[in-house]
């Protein structure tokens, strides 16, 4: 199994599932692993995507805390296994000089991993070539449903006959399992 390092490259918001979803991105090329995660878990990993300190610890920062005063060092974190439409992860710690890995969900695995700055990597079979457009927002007007749209590449979109819109927002966490 070969691994990816990869790095925090979004947090969106899924309107279709109602979930945020983070995407972590290959160090060294344009491939992704889109990941949905619950809102509490969201709500960590942008305050430590952004540096910034929440006025309480959030159970992440509690957690990094202990693992400081107990001599614990996460050293990476491991996205290796889609079981069903689940993602598995690994914190790999050094403890005591030994190295463990502890089982846990992406979403801490990530949260815990920004804080740190410590490198994450993701099994390669896992990775997504996905395409983001970034518009600028002079550029871009909203559809009817409040969605940004950039009427030059909708007219040659509809002109194609291909309803992308329609695709992405039928798009489900499964649609993203091998079969």
């Amino acid at each position: 199994m070969g691994l990816s390092p990869v790095v925090f490259y979004d947090l969106r918001y899924d309107q279709n599932n109602k979930s945020p979803i983070i995407f972590l991105k290959d160090s060294s090329s344009d491939r992704f692993l889109p990941v949905w995660i619950g809102e509490a878990e969201a709500v960590s990993i942008e305050f430590a995507s952004r540096g910034q300190a929440p006025p309480r610890p959030l159970t992440h920062d509690l957690l990094k805390r202990v693992f400081e005063r107990s001599g614990i060092k996460l050293v990476s974190v491991i996205i290796d296994r889609l079981i069903g439409s689940t993602y598995y992860a690994n914190l790999v710690m050094e403890i005591n000089g030994e190295e463990v890995e502890i089982d846990c969900r992406p979403s801490d695995a990530v949260a815990l991993a920004l804080r740190d700055s410590v490198q994450m990597f993701v099994a390669d079979e896992l990775m997504y070539n996905i395409k983001f457009v970034e518009m600028a927002a002079a550029e871009a007007e909203a559809d009817e449903d409040g969605h940004l749209v950039d009427e030059s590449e909708a007219e040659q979109v509809e002109a194609e006959g291909i309803d992308f819109r329609r695709i992405l927002r039928e798009l489900r966490p499964d649609d993203f399992q091998e079969n």
